[in-house]
């Protein structure tokens, strides 16, 4: 067996263990996902949250930071490291997470969600709400898409309008 298949084997078997919420089996796995192959990112990336789950928020911090140094670009890790600070009471750490994974996309939900709620815990109300209103915002907006794009009859006339052969009709 090669270092990829054992790594993606054991990448997919922690997975399953977190899907079924058996936190300290999925840290197994993915922790022989990572030995196998030391630049897989999701798997680093899924391990910390599956130590973060299992109420090892301070651990998990290492493998956010260990993805972001394998790609800094990536918005989940931010996130999930901003998830790890609340979950140690470093809101202000979680405050620069949360904002960093915003820059990098501003239409990430969770990351408002999440920086809202280390606002608050701040005493920073005014900034809770503002990032509560624009995760909601983005909550419907995405909503809207998902509902549009699920909609069979919907997206084909979204999709013949788009080309110009029917008529704009009342959304």
């Amino acid at each position: 067996m090669t270092q990829h298949t054992k790594a993606k084997e054991s990448f997919e078997a922690g997975m399953a263990a977190f899907s079924q919420g058996d936190w300290e089996q999925s840290i197994e796995d993915f922790t022989r996902a990572v030995d196998a192959d030391p630049e897989f990112e999701m798997a680093y990336l899924s391990r910390g949250a599956a130590l973060t789950r299992a109420g090892r928020a301070s651990d998990a911090v290492a493998d956010f930071n260990k993805v972001i140094e394998i790609n800094p670009a990536n918005r989940r890790a931010y996130n999930l490291r901003g998830v790890a600070h609340t979950a140690t009471g470093e809101h202000e750490r979680a405050v620069e997470d949360f904002t960093r994974a915003i820059d990098l996309d501003p239409e990430y939900g969770a990351a408002y969600l999440g920086r809202a709620n280390a606002h608050g815990a701040l005493g920073h109300d005014e900034a809770a709400q503002a990032d509560m209103q624009m995760s909601v915002q983005i909550g419907h907006k995405n909503l809207q898409t998902y509902a549009n794009e699920t909609n069979i009859w919907q997206s084909d006339h979204l999709r013949v309008e788009a080309e110009g052969i029917a008529s704009e009709i009342h959304r």
